[in-house]
């Protein structure tokens, strides 16, 4: 069993292969995570999973796809995601250096999120084109429109998945071998239908992303709380979806791929829309420390401002931690920033920041004197939060920005402190 590809798909898929006691190969760049930390992000927890399974010889990782002994391989799975030119050339390269050492009755699956016919017209002629063998004869290939927005592993693994194959007898015996991994799996009658369903779903996840944070924001114009609007719009059947971070580089792949390509003015248009609104959050989050800084009295210029953890303001975090957008513009709009970036080493944040700011490794010191304190912790981490506690380390007046919305609003103004998050209206105390 061989997995290809630098997404984090690809990760997962070996760790639960691994889990599933089926021993394979891995190529592609994944960074070491040893670290014990009580509280990992999903990806954190398959990195750290990733490395017990390799210590236990069920994982065997390489970097270098031209060392793969491909003409041994039964079965390889293609981890790729379709959303500009340069991942089509990626792929093709890979299929390039692989297929003139497939073997008859391989099996080839890809997966990851592209438009329909994608595989079964570009992905089978170039295995077609470079092994001289015949697909649907001589090869399988099955796709599977998997695609990673952030989940823990168990959870990953249980979400309900889409298989489809060219419906050949010979692609159709991956099936068992997928359903290990994907218990709650849906064969699909045609592979352009699968391609279709993982994209469209996609894009109607950033869709009702885009209606909540529009809404909200609708909301905190009139003074109301949104949380409650929603609770009751969920009892008459109206799902609004539940959190407000900003959508990751991942997460918004779908519109990216939707739109790659369309010329038609009239095409897409509530994507259009809803990728223009998702993208605005990093505006609203910033309207809102503004908001906040200034019923304490306060400018941004010269106020001092904490950020907890880095949950939905940094879009590459799984693979190449960048530094918070947020963070270099409220440095540029004068305020004094640092950042607690959760249980992970000084050393690689304070690379990251290059000088743009200050890292903290202890939560208590980084919201010491602070005028705000910004929470976008994983929600395993910020229930560590002692209100009583971060009002007596924070300035007075001081206020709390939920981003993660783990707090009881009622304990933080009770100790003392003002309490905002996004679609709760203005902060009161």
């Amino acid at each position: 069993m061989v997995i290809i590809g630098n997404e984090p798909e690809a990760l997962l898929l070996s760790v639960l292969h691994a889990e599933a006691g089926i021993p394979n190969t891995i190529v592609g760049q994944f960074r070491d995570w040893d670290q014990a930390r009580v509280h990992r992000s999903g990806i954190e927890e398959a990195l750290w999973l990733f490395q017990i399974h390799k210590r236990a010889r069920r994982i065997h990782h390489q970097t270098d796809l031209a060392k793969l002994e491909v003409s041994r391989t039964q079965t390889l799975m293609i981890t790729s995601n379709h959303g500009t030119p340069n991942d089509d050339d990626s792929l093709a390269k890979t299929l390039r250096i692989i297929a003139p050492q497939l073997s008859t009755g391989t099996q080839v699956a890809l997966v990851g999120l592209c438009k329909p016919r994608f595989v079964a017209e570009s992905v089978r002629a170039t295995l077609e084109k470079h092994s001289g063998l015949k697909v649907g004869q001589e090869l399988g290939l099955s796709y599977l429109p998997v695609h990673w927005t952030g989940e823990r592993v168990n959870e990953f693994q249980e979400r309900p998945e889409i298989l489809a194959t060219l419906g050949d007898p010979l692609s159709d015996g991956f099936q068992p071998h997928i359903l290990r991994i994907f218990p709650a799996l849906t064969k699909a009658s045609k592979i352009e239908y699968a391609e279709a369903a993982g994209l469209f779903s996609t894009l109607s996840k950033e869709v009702t992303h885009a209606l909540r944070l529009d809404l909200a924001q609708t909301s905190n114009t009139m003074g109301l709380a949104f949380d409650e609007i929603s609770r009751l719009c969920s009892k008459l059947g109206a799902s609004l979806g539940e959190d407000y971070c900003s959508l990751t580089g991942r997460e918004s792949i779908g519109a990216t791929i939707a739109l790659n390509g369309t010329t038609r003015r009239n095409d897409l248009r509530l994507i259009r829309v809803a990728q223009r609104v998702n993208e605005d959050y990093q505006t609203q989050i910033l309207e809102m420390i503004k908001g906040a800084v200034n019923q304490c009295g306060q400018r941004l210029r010269r106020s001092r401002i904490t950020i907890l953890g880095t949950e939905g303001l940094v879009k590459n975090s799984w693979a190449r931690p960048e530094a918070p957008s947020i963070m270099q513009t409220l440095r540029r709009k004068g305020a004094r920033v640092t950042l607690y970036p959760g249980q992970v080493g000084l050393d690689s944040w304070t690379k990251i920041l290059d000088g743009s700011g200050q890292v903290e490794t202890n939560l208590w010191r980084a919201v010491s004197n602070a005028t705000c304190t910004i929470v976008a912790l994983p929600k395993g981490a910020a229930e560590e939060l002692d209100t009583t506690l971060l009002a007596r380390e924070m300035n007075r007046p001081g206020v709390v920005c939920d981003l993660s919305r783990v707090l009881e609003a009622s304990n933080v103004e009770r100790a003392g402190l003002f309490y905002t998050s996004i679609g709760r209206g203005i902060p009161t105390s």
